[in-house]
């Protein structure tokens, strides 16, 4: 939240809180005759002072939403995923966002508006306790766990995050890499020896000189 303030003579501050801000004028000969402090619920737009008439005209203000859009995480799976989509989305005034489990979605599915399935799937039996579903965001690129035709059925739309330009496509790419160097030095063989302090064993085999067959 914003709040700017102009004055065309003397100084003025402000004080924000998340749901108030409080608008303090510091200059006395200026502020003869106008209320010291106003307070107002989460300001919008600009507020401004007529030297004129010496009074403060009140900024609009933003009324709490009367809805609240419910964006459910299917699925306790890249837990970061989730505080980060959380933390973004629910800085949007009337977002909320949540997540559960697998044996938990029956009793979630019929308050969210928009269903993020992560290694869950959604066959038709959970999309149709979506009642109140107006969009399914796969977190990821594949759709093969959601049963798009019932989905399509119900008139929601499908969706996905596409591998180029959001990261996945090269983060992929080096996790695949990271599992070719993983299974050829043994990365759990060399993870035992470690905590037990064996050092130099398993001697694992090199990548250079081998053929990787891409399927």
């Amino acid at each position: 939240m914003a709040l700017s303030i102009s004055v065309t003579k003397g100084a003025a501050s402000c004080l924000l809180t998340p749901k108030t801000a409080s608008v303090h004028l510091r200059d006395a000969r200026f502020c003869k005759g106008v209320r010291k402090q106003t307070t107002v619920m989460q300001l919008s737009g600009k507020v401004s002072v007529d030297n004129t008439q010496s009074k403060v005209l009140q900024p609009s203000v933003i009324q709490a939403p009367e809805t609240i859009t419910r964006v459910l995480f299917c699925g306790l799976e890249f837990p970061d995923g989730h505080r980060l989509t959380k933390e973004a989305l629910e800085a949007i005034p009337g977002v909320e966002v949540t997540k559960c489990g697998r044996s938990e979605l029956s009793e979630h599915l019929g308050d969210a508006h928009v269903l993020v399935p992560l290694m869950t799937r959604l066959t038709a039996k959970e999309i149709e306790q979506a009642k109140s579903a107006k969009l399914i965001m796969q977190y990821g690129v594949g759709l093969e766990g959601v049963d798009v035709d019932a989905a399509t059925a119900r008139s929601i739309p499908v969706t996905n995050i596409p591998a180029d330009g959001t990261g996945n496509a090269p983060s992929c790419a080096e996790h695949i890499i990271f599992l070719i160097l993983a299974m050829l030095r043994d990365q759990a063989g060399m993870a035992r020896s470690i905590q037990e302090q064996r050092l130099g064993e398993p001697a694992g085999r090199v990548l250079l000189g081998s053929r990787v067959l891409i399927v």
